[in-house]
């Protein structure tokens, strides 16, 4: 008899591939809007207001701005992947 699977058994790399294509498309977007709102000179200080843009739909409104943050999302995820652990126990 072979083992029940575990709970903790990831997914095989081909049904993880869609979601990290739309991470990579999020992210592609979410640098666009960056790029288009000149939010680079508002953060280092460039520039002391972000004006908005009161014609452009709500929805598209939205979806830059849910752009931009699933950008630093996904920096913040693979950033905590990358980087090595500082709370390891030393014997």
């Amino acid at each position: 008899r072979t083992a029940p699977a575990s709970p903790a058994v990831r997914p095989p790399n081909a049904s993880r591939r869609p979601i990290r294509v739309l991470a990579l498309l999020i992210c592609i977007y979410g640098i666009y809007a960056f790029q288009k709102h000149h939010i680079f000179d508002y953060l280092f200080l460039k520039s002391q207001f972000v004006f908005f843009d009161m014609s452009q739909p709500l929805v598209q409104f939205f979806a830059e701005y849910l752009g931009m943050m699933g950008l630093w999302v996904c920096i913040a995820y693979y950033l905590s992947k990358w980087l090595p652990k500082g709370n390891k126990k030393k014997k």
